[in-house]
């Protein structure tokens, strides 16, 4: 804890001496450990365990356990064309930066792009840098050009 609720590791990457003690102990800390490997008869022993349980209805297989899988599951009717968003598809609209569903059917309006387009706007800009602040800038727009900041001639 540090004041103004800022941590850190000032307190080991300030002093080289603590920095090679916590590079060390924790070097060491894994060696010797050796995973353990199950055997054949150790296998056919817990399949067999599983057999057993699943004949009494016990431990994973009792009737709570399964109640309890059951809920967890995607509902059927909840599946396919009866999900609310079947048939629906993300559009992305630049200047606002909304994203938003439309439907198949549903007329997209000006400005709004399919994700496709989205991310292949966003793969054409590149970051520059005046010094004094960043700016995204896209390639092909003709502001871009205009000042002279197209990719090659920074």
């Amino acid at each position: 804890m540090r004041s103004g609720g800022t941590g850190g590791f000032e307190h080991i990457n300030n002093h080289p001496e603590k920095r090679k003690q916590v590079s060390r102990i924790s070097s060491e800390t894994g060696k010797g450990i050796v995973r353990h490997v199950p055997t054949a008869e150790e296998r056919e022993a817990s399949k067999q365990r599983n057999l057993r349980m699943k004949e009494l209805g016990i431990g994973p297989f009792s009737q709570d356990a399964i109640a309890k899988a059951n809920l967890n599951r995607i509902a059927p009717n909840l599946t396919g064309s009866k999900n609310g968003s079947y048939g629906t598809k993300f559009y992305y609209n630049l200047a606002t930066k909304e994203k938003k569903r439309f439907k198949a059917n549903d007329v997209i309006p000006e400005g709004w792009v399919g994700s496709v387009d989205y991310f292949e706007s966003k793969k054409k800009t590149y970051w520059y840098n005046n010094g004094f602040k960043s700016f995204l800038l896209k390639v092909g727009d003709p502001k871009t050009e205009q000042s002279g900041l197209v990719k090659g001639r920074l």
